[in-house]
């Protein structure tokens, strides 16, 4: 898959470069992107079952594809978005590892809803599967939270932050990304997210596992003005 897909995006994004120059745009939440993924873990502590302590760290590549769509009217509500995303990776020692987040967000965009600024909300359902046979599988949900802007006429950026929960891992997530647009509204994007999810064993001791990531991500996304 990440051979099929890496020499696409070098493609894609030479195609663009070379298109008429782009008019200024709003901030959109109608959008596909592709990027490679680098996945990096530390895994420490103790269990009920290992008393001695664990340090476990790796890095993986990967390619994460990203998909949202913007409704003008849900509901009762205005301005609501469903955004999925999945990512596929194998680790240095061949095991392979899979995440699926997909939810239902709310944005609130400035300037009459074609600003510049925006911020938005969203309820995540999550699946991480580590080992080529589904050998770990954790899942959960996620709240989170992020503010995008533009801060020059073709650079935005977006810092976001929320809560994880897996069943028993549970913990913080911070993003950091930017995007450079480019013409016929595609952009230039990179992503910096890190997590930290700790999972308590027994609360009466200090048996616990801390498991910490950190992704980065540089890709190609498309946005689309559907209204």
């Amino acid at each position: 898959m990440r051979r099929i897909i890496l020499p696409g995006l070098v493609a894609a994004v030479t195609g663009a470069a070379t298109a008429p120059a782009a008019a200024e745009t709003s901030i959109v939440y109608t959008t596909v992107g592709v990027s490679y993924a680098q996945l990096d873990y530390e895994t420490s502590g103790s269990g009920l079952d290992q008393p001695e302590a664990i340090d476990l760290s790796g890095d993986a590549d990967g390619v994460t594809v990203d998909l949202s769509l913007a409704v003008r009217k849900f509901g009762p509500l205005e301005g609501v978005f469903i955004a999925g995303r999945y990512t596929d990776g194998e680790y240095d020692e061949g095991v392979g590892v899979s995440a699926t987040r997909v939810g239902l967000g709310k944005y609130f965009i400035g300037e009459g809803g074609v600003g510049r600024l925006s911020f938005n909300g969203r309820l995540n359902y999550e699946e991480f599967t580590f080992g080529d046979n589904d050998e770990i599988t954790e899942d959960g949900y996620s709240i989170t939270g992020e503010l995008r802007g533009y801060i020059d006429e073709y650079w935005e950026i977006g810092v976001g932050a929320g809560w994880v929960d897996l069943g028993e891992p549970q913990g913080f997530r911070v993003t950091i990304s930017t995007a450079i647009e480019l013409p016929l509204q595609f952009f230039l994007t990179a992503e910096w997210e890190t997590q930290s999810l700790n999972q308590d064993f027994d609360r009466r001791t200090s048996d616990d596992l801390q498991n910490d990531q950190s992704n980065i991500r540089v890709g190609l996304r498309k946005d689309f003005n559907l209204f």
